[in-house]
């Protein structure tokens, strides 16, 4: 019988969460990937209050995922390899929404709830995020393409990821990874209509962002961000 040890080595304040399904406080059943070894339960249990509340907020939740990845051979900040970086462009996103909603006299309110996993690359040993980002779905309903240089979310989060390494958006536009082959829908869409049918895969795919390999413990860089509004 293999031993499965109840918490992490690492960090004893985190419990491991080995089998298929998570079951939240509300009782409700959700399947997760383990097939890259234990998650974390706690971070699970977090990232599950973020999709929680925004549903609560709003009812129809879009669901935007990607990765942000730190480009090499530029000049970055001396911070862009902590999670100041992140807030940064957390903080620049909300201010590209705001203007967006204010230029289009937009009547809904969009705060910009977010679940951030930051890991550090087995090769380049440098940070990389998985990003979802969760926005109101009666004011943006979906994620944008690359190919249109215009005012859609994967610009804003483009420009966004530029703000905050201090470089050109096409630049950074190359760190923005979110195709189909690597990660799955780039979006998902929560809504009442459907009794919230994509809730189970974005769940899933949230749920890699738990694992508890690939974080770095100890040097005071939490490895999962959630939103508490």
């Amino acid at each position: 019988m293999i031993h499965k040890p109840k918490r992490l080595k690492a960090n004893r304040n985190h419990t491991l969460h080995y089998e298929p399904i998570f079951i939240t406080d509300d009782h409700i059943e959700l399947n997760v990937m383990t097939d890259k070894g234990p998650l974390l339960r706690d971070y699970l249990e977090d990232g599950y209050e973020v999709f929680k509340k925004a549903i609560d907020a709003h009812r129809r939740v879009l669901v935007l995922r990607f990765d942000l990845q730190l480009p090499l051979g530029l000049t970055l900040p001396d911070d862009a390899e902590t999670n100041k970086v992140i807030r940064r462009f957390l903080s620049s996103f909300q201010s590209k929404i705001d203007s967006h909603l204010k230029r289009n006299d937009v009547k809904h309110k969009c705060p910009v709830r977010h679940i951030i996993a930051r890991e550090i690359g087995t090769n380049s040993q440098r940070p990389h995020f998985h990003v979802m980002l969760l926005l109101n779905c009666n004011a943006f309903q979906n994620m944008g393409s690359r190919e249109y240089e215009g005012k859609n979310n994967f610009w804003r989060i483009a420009e966004a990821w530029a703000s905050a390494l201090e470089i050109s958006p096409k630049e950074a536009a190359k760190r923005v990874q979110c195709t189909k082959k690597k990660i799955g829908f780039t979006f998902y869409r929560l809504q009442p209509k459907d009794g919230y049918a994509q809730l189970s895969e974005a769940f899933y795919r949230m749920s890699y962002f738990c694992k508890a390999h690939t974080k770095a413990y100890g040097l005071r860089h939490r490895g999962l961000l959630t939103s508490n509004k």
